[in-house]
């Protein structure tokens, strides 16, 4: 029988029903006639981008007038294309998330904000922090229409800025998201319309012109729907994706919220003690639209692939949870993520298949395979993947594959069969094989790769002979 390895992360809340991971990789539709209906392929890895040396984890990206910016622990930076990093000045916290936009004054403007203070950096006046009397802790900014938008901390306000000017803030120009009492978590630009997240709702706004305050409600766009995680909140694919209140994750349809996360991930999330801290981003890659999730509390990072509707996991090699989760950016031709662990910065690619140079491990935990209570007998498996793409040396010049098994439903794993070799350099018909793996009623398998190399996996064969009893 053709055996479908795990393409999705579904480890439901009881594990015999199914414990499929993942991990490392995702899955692609293939055409028709091709050996499967579904193939799997390594996630991208993290090569190193410049030399890092930032005083603290990355908080924060933009891309403003062609280059990078970075907020790392304290400091701002400007990046160039080769990864050097220049401190642009100090902010007053160390540690969380921080939002970040642009503006289109004559000389450009980013707007940052941490929480609590608001800051500006443009190259004629550097980075300022904004202390007219007016304005309030925030805790997201945006820009729309040659304003910067803030969501007012602890309120169900959002203020916005003078015409081009982040320094400028009237007193005047607050407005109160008054569809529902809750206080604003977020606000978002999309498409030239404001979506201002609250704690149980969300509100969506249009510049109407109008003088005294330009944004108007949408008549309409109201949802009864809000928002867990201020930094959950990511577009792509033409419309919105964020992690509701309920710990469900949406997308919208118009401004209907749609739930695309599912009953195991949800169920995962359920178990966080904190999930206020969640932050998202979209990468395009390989013709795929990645929504990443990522739980500093929890531990956990989670994506959602637009092209399939099928999620997987990212994790990082004696690690929970996935480093290069905490904030990401399309600069200079690549896809550069900030680092959750460390002060550097790393390009994500298909073809590196480490992490900064250390251990990437793929990890598939397979579906459960039963025959009605009977036993099954395994008289063997083999799993074809693409074979002959070691590396002319050292680890990975004789890339293994390791397989284990449960028989309890995913709670405990057998010791590893020997390992299989997936071919050295060239020798591209190499075929993996286990004989004889005995009986069992239920059973799940785990295959594990942590070589440096392409691991690609396409037809998984498991020939059983079904018992009486």
């Amino acid at each position: 029988m053709k055996l479908q390895f795990a393409v999705n992360a579904y480890t439901a809340r009881a594990k015999p029903l199914s414990a499929q991971r993942c991990v490392n990789y995702f899955a692609e539709a293939a055409p028709a006639d091709a050996k499967d209906e579904l193939v799997l392929y390594n996630a991208p890895g993290i090569k190193a981008f410049g030399s890092g040396g930032l005083v603290g984890a990355v908080r924060g990206q933009l891309v403003m007038g062609g280059v990078l910016y970075t907020v790392a622990g304290n400091t701002l930076y400007s990046v160039t294309s080769a990864g050097v990093a220049t401190s642009l000045g100090t902010i007053n916290t160390n540690v969380g998330s921080v939002s970040m936009a642009a503006n289109r004054a004559s000389t450009q403007e980013l707007g940052l904000v941490d929480g609590t203070n608001g800051w500006t950096y443009d190259t004629s006046n550097g980075l300022v922090q904004i202390t007219d009397n007016d304005f309030a802790s925030a805790d997201t900014i945006a820009f729309q229409d040659g304003y910067f938008i803030f969501s007012k901390a602890g309120s169900s306000e959002f203020f916005i800025s003078a015409l081009n000017n982040g320094q400028s803030i009237d007193a005047l120009d607050f407005a109160d998201a008054e569809g529902s009492p809750d206080e604003v978590v977020a606000v978002f630009s999309d498409h030239r319309e404001l979506w201002v997240f609250g704690e149980k709702t969300t509100e969506v706004y249009f510049n109407s012109g109008n003088a005294d305050f330009p944004f108007e409600r949408i008549s309409g766009a109201f949802i009864e729907r809000g928002l867990a995680a201020a930094f959950s909140v990511a577009a792509d694919d033409n419309t919105i994706f964020w992690l509701g209140n309920d710990g469900i994750v949406y997308k919208a349809n118009g401004y209907t919220p749609m739930r695309i996360s599912t009953h195991a991930i949800e169920n995962a999330i359920d178990g966080y003690s904190s999930i206020s801290d969640a932050v998202a981003y979209f990468v395009t890659i390989a013709g795929h639209k990645f929504y990443h999730l990522t739980f500093p509390t929890g531990k956990a990072t989670f994506v959602y692939d637009v092209a399939t509707n099928l999620w997987h996991e990212r994790e990082s090699f004696d690690q929970n949870y996935w480093r290069g989760g905490s904030s990401y950016v399309r600069a200079y031709g690549k896809h550069i993520v900030g680092d959750a662990f460390q002060g550097k910065m790393g390009e994500l690619d298909m073809d590196t298949f480490t992490e900064y140079g250390s251990t990437m491990q793929g990890v598939l935990v397979s579906r459960v395979i039963h025959g009605d209570r009977k036993r099954v007998f395994h008289r063997r498996l083999e799993i074809e993947m693409e074979a002959g793409v070691g590396l002319t040396s050292g680890q990975g010049s004789d890339p293994q594959v390791w397989l284990d098994y449960s028989d309890d439903g995913g709670h405990t794993f057998s010791l590893r069969k020997p390992q299989r070799s997936m071919g050295k350099l060239g020798e591209y018909l190499t075929r993996l094989r286990w004989n004889r793996l005995g009986q069992a009623r239920q059973r799940i398998y785990r295959l594990t790769v942590a070589d440096p190399i392409k691991r690609s996996v396409i037809l998984t064969d498991l020939e059983l002979a079904m018992g009486t009893n």
